[in-house]
């Protein structure tokens, strides 16, 4: 049989037994010892706060024979059922599966009947947000005109998305998150009876992972003692819980505050090589910085108690490079990224290639013209032509500008995303420009149509005029498919889509034209090109899907 969770076994059976929210808890009693009960409830907080908790609770002390200062005896009948999970009278509701308007007209036919055995009928609504317009207009009646032994509990962490009207009739109650001392003497007193053998720093370091969530931290209380037994160290929870500091974040963190991009993509390429999963990378890249801006504070990270890494840190942050305001933009980009870009590929290098290519060019247009007056975008009063032969000049002076070799970047090549001054060389501000926004292009067409990505993956600008943008396609079955704009790719065009992406990353009305350049493939990787294959003997479908970007894998023999 299966150990039960700490997290359910140590669940709070009673208001006294409740951690933290002190002024709720004291509400509800006084409520209960007065008599003066409302209709309905609404617990609003974040996750693992003691939302259902105290519904639970709530709904034991209503119907509780011997109640003592409006808290529960957790003797008569009616609490030994409700902790027995068998109350016939607390109903509990999943919003997310049965807050349809079928759902709920089929609950307004059974409010009206009487309690079976108890004082009161509670209903809880779990993740009340949930539920649909129509479920809350249905339930909107018994709201207003309640039946006298019916109690309505509404438990969600989106408190703005339950109908107003449902929110002024409740007595809604916001539950914050947990202080670090509230959740180390819960932790404590687990801890004491399941006789684990925790040191102090342990137990803090658990309650400030759990950032606020009760749960969270008796969850984590619940995996280290798993791994390693009664017994745990602060350097075998750091293990466990992934808070060991990655050394290649802290090495992208120093590319990013001294922009060098060359190094910082060669960096990222390499982690996706080791199969690394991007987000999580992005989320240990914004701590690092977050520990940087701490130290540059002079506060010390509670999370970076590793002297090895708390000198490195300690070194960054002293570097004149490390300034709050490079911290704070590079923070907020990256945790943006970490939020919503890579819409569950977490392994897509593209999203975090692109934020790091554009922090590096805000900050070297900072740094060169003052303050970003146009947003990022391309004014067509700045932009000076560029025609091929600039571009292929730039490209033969890339191993002096980066210093990187084209082939040790085994993705795809941006090392000629910006000119870095070494003493050699310079690159014109516009090439550097319209390459850097190339990759912001590229994304904004894969969120659209990932096929048609694949397609420019062979494809780069080629020249930039006030009115034009020419794009090369290395291979001309590419380059069809943007040509012939009634041919729709996974239903859409794929030059109206690329159109779109770059008047929307320029900011300007600018023309796309399309030309074959054969040349292209002495510039772009080798691993990086996806070669169009024909003749397939597979019929005209595996021949459009090849030449798409896909890969022959096998062929079934007759």
């Amino acid at each position: 049989m299966a150990r039960e969770a700490l997290f359910n076994k140590w669940r709070p059976s009673s208001f006294q037994e409740v951690s933290g929210h002190a002024p709720v808890v004291q509400t509800l009693r006084n409520s209960i010892e007065s008599g003066k009960i409302s209709h309905s409830y609404m617990f609003a907080g974040p996750r693992g706060t003691g939302k259902t908790t105290l519904a639970r609770i709530l709904s034991k002390a209503v119907n509780c024979e011997t109640f003592t200062e409006g808290d529960v005896c957790n003797s008569c009948n009616s609490c030994l059922s409700h902790d027995a999970s068998n109350a016939i009278d607390l109903i509990e509701i999943d919003s997310g599966t049965h807050g349809g308007v079928d759902d709920i007209r089929t609950l307004s036919e059974k409010v009206l009947y009487a309690p079976n055995v108890s004082r009161y009928k509670v209903y809880v609504f779990d993740e009340a947000h949930a539920l649909s317009p129509q479920g809350f207009t249905a339930l909107l009646k018994h709201i207003e005109e309640p039946p006298p032994h019916v109690i309505f509990i509404f438990a969600t962490t989106e408190a703005d998305r339950v109908l107003t009207t449902i929110q002024s009739r409740s007595q809604r109650f916001n539950l914050g998150r947990l202080s670090v001392s509230d959740i180390v003497n819960r932790l404590t007193e687990i801890s004491e009876s399941e006789n684990f053998s925790l040191s102090d720093e342990v137990l803090q370091l658990l309650a400030r992972y759990a950032s606020g969530s009760l749960r969270d931290a008796v969850n984590a209380l619940d995996r280290i003692t798993a791994a390693y037994g009664d017994s745990v160290t602060e350097g075998q929870a750091r293990e466990n819980l992934g808070l060991n500091m990655d050394q290649r974040a802290l090495d992208l963190s120093k590319y990013i505050i001294a922009d060098s991009l060359p190094d910082a993509l060669k960096l990222i390429n390499v982690a996706v090589a080791d199969g690394l999963n991007i987000r999580k990378f992005a989320e240990d890249v914004v701590l690092v910085l977050r520990a940087l801006l701490f130290s540059k504070a002079g506060i010390r990270d509670a999370l970076v108690t590793d002297q090895f890494y708390t000198d490195q840190i300690n070194k960054i942050s002293a570097g004149e490079d490390t300034t709050v305001d490079k911290l704070i933009t590079a923070m907020d980009s990256l945790s943006e990224l970490s939020g919503s870009r890579f819409k569950g590929d977490e392994f897509n290098a593209l999203p975090l290639e692109l934020v790091i290519a554009k922090l590096s060019l805000s900050n070297r247009t900072s740094s060169e013209h003052g303050t970003d007056e146009n947003g990022g975008k391309l004014d067509a009063n700045k932009i000076t032509e560029v025609n091929p032969v600039q571009s292929d000049k730039q490209d033969e002076t890339l191993g002096e500008l980066t210093g990187v070799e084209v082939s040790e970047i085994t993705q795809t090549d941006y090392s000629n995303v910006s000119d870095y001054p070494d003493g050699s060389a310079t690159v014109s501000s516009s090439v550097t420009n319209i390459e850097t926004q190339w990759l912001e292009i590229r994304q904004m067409v894969r969120d659209k149509s990932r096929p048609a990505e694949a397609l420019l993956s062979n494809a780069r600008p080629r020249g930039l005029t006030t009115e034009n943008l020419e794009v090369g396609f290395l291979y001309e079955a590419h380059l069809k498919n943007f040509l012939d704009r009634k041919k729709q790719i996974a239903g859409v065009v794929p030059a109206e889509v690329l159109d779109e992406a770059v008047s929307a990353v320029l900011g300007t009305d600018i023309q796309v034209t399309y030309s074959h350049w054969p040349d292209l493939g002495e510039k772009i990787p080798t691993d990086n090109i996806i070669e169009p294959q024909t003749n397939s003997s597979g019929g005209h479908l595996v021949d459009e899907a090849l030449n798409l970007g896909g890969q022959l894998i096998e062929t079934s023999e007759e």
